[in-house]
């Protein structure tokens, strides 16, 4: 819970702690202090905290597909997810955009082979769409189980992303379910868990079941009672509150019905593993350089003195761009992520300082210190020269109005218009004067400069 103070009072803290001989327990780490993951048959262990692995009844809902670098932080951040999942508890993350909220949950997800159902929330977010979603079966409109129905009945974990971005009616639908113990269903079912004091009357969820109906709901008009997998469980994830996430507070809200983790950007020496794992073939040093750059405009966000906290997404992008595209320079690495700050010209030369200070300097050239941000190549087509002009007709006009064409080269031919078009006359006709300037206006009913005019068909 210390990880919800802000920082200076976290660390004084952490100092009465220790000279209290309160100190953290020891945990089981390899070299670089991270807490080692250990698979075996049909166990999992990850530091001191162990569980069972079952194969699911859907693979397909395990996460899968998706980079995940171990480094000591996260490794310590799944160990204690991994401790409170077995002791029941439902778990929150929740910490700034771009720390790794989802990786962290997937990556658990797959080393325990739990089977996943995803739902995103967002301000219009309704109770119905979170409890029933409707679908085009044979033509009809029918109401399916929503993510949370199918995780509760079959047991799976609902992952409820963007949770701070729940309407309060959304979060009074959670709150009842995780603290009472009970949902309410528009088709008259109601699932109860064990905290519901209706979870020990008998099961009636299949008695008189029949398919819900848009416009209304056939079978089903009693209360059925339908008890919660006991292997539920719901993880949400949510961004802190305030600018410039601008959700609602979720952990004031809900904070008790769930274990709590705080995800903070790694550490300097979890970073620049990180940064190294997704850009092998980029020089460490320069990935030091972002790291210790990125590391202080973070401690100027947690100071107030900029506005937007730049996350380890951020530098994990500019280090895939500088690893795949090292000719275009880190301006260009830099630009995604730079260039809406540029507007304001006192942020971007407070933000280009702190790069000059890590060696990222912002004028001169390439040398053994300093790297130029603005040393991006722009690399044109080479030029094609044009072959000198040609003069192919002359064109006279005789006094009655004919029109002569004489061609200069023989080895050009003269145009022949087919059969199938429409030739149309178009001999120059004479200037039309404008009814209300008086002035004579040389486009009357044709261009003085066009010669033929074709009727193409369509």
């Amino acid at each position: 819970m210390l990880s919800f103070l802000p920082r200076d009072q976290k660390i004084l803290t952490e100092e009465m702690l220790v000279k209290a001989g309160i100190s953290p327990p020891s945990k089981e780490k390899d070299t670089t202090g991270r807490a080692i993951i250990k698979q075996g048959e049909g166990t999992l262990q990850i530091g001191d905290v162990s569980c069972k692995v079952v194969q699911p009844t859907e693979p397909g809902l395990v996460p899968s597909n998706f980079t995940f670098v171990e480094i000591p932080q996260h490794t310590l951040v799944l160990e204690a997810m991994l401790s409170d999942f077995m002791l029941g508890e439902h778990i929150l993350l929740i910490g700034n955009q771009g720390v790794g909220k989802n990786k962290l949950c997937d990556r658990l997800l797959q080393l325990m082979q739990r089977e996943r159902e995803y739902v995103q929330l967002h301000r219009d977010t309704t109770v119905q769409q979170m409890t029933l979603t409707p679908a085009l079966r044979s033509g009809r409109l029918v109401y399916e189980d929503s993510p949370l129905v199918r995780a509760m009945t079959a047991g799976r974990i609902l992952v409820v992303d963007e949770a701070d971005k729940a309407a309060p009616e959304v979060v009074g639908v959670l709150k009842g379910l995780l603290e009472d113990g009970e949902l309410h269903l528009s088709d008259g079912r109601r699932f109860v868990t064990a905290r519901s004091g209706l979870y020990h009357t008998p099961d009636t969820s299949n008695e008189g079941a029949t398919e819900n109906v848009a416009g209304g709901y056939k079978g089903l008009q009693e209360t059925k009672i339908v008890k919660v997998h006991p292997e539920f469980r719901l993880m949400a994830l949510a961004n802190r509150p305030g600018f410039p996430f601008l959700g609602n507070d979720f952990y004031n809200e809900m904070g008790d019905a769930f274990a709590c983790h705080v995800i903070d950007n790694p550490d300097r020496e979890s970073e620049l593993a990180l940064l190294e794992s997704y850009a092998p073939g980029t020089d460490s040093t320069l990935l030091t350089m972002l790291v210790e750059s990125f590391a202080e405009l973070r401690n100027l966000a947690d100071e107030g003195q900029i506005s937007y906290p730049f996350s380890t997404r951020e530098a994990v992008a500019v280090a895939r761009h500088l690893d795949a595209n090292p000719g275009d320079g880190v301006a260009a690495a830099l630009d995604n992520v730079l260039a809406f700050d540029a507007y304001d010209a006192h942020l971007i030369t407070s933000i280009h300082g702190i790069f000059q200070r890590h060696g990222i300097s912002i004028h001169g050239n390439m040398n053994d210190t300093a790297i130029d941000i603005n040393d991006a190549k722009v690399e044109l087509a080479p030029p094609v020269p044009l072959p000198a002009p040609v003069q192919l007709q002359v064109a006279e006009y005789a006094p009655g109005g004919s029109l002569n064409l004489k061609w200069e080269h023989a080895q050009v031919p003269p145009f022949v218009v087919p059969k199938w078009v429409d030739v149309e006359d178009t001999t120059p006709s004479e200037p039309k004067v404008s009814a209300m300037t008086g002035i004579a206006t040389a486009q009357g009913a044709r261009f003085t400069e066009e010669i033929y005019g074709w009727r193409v068909p369509i």
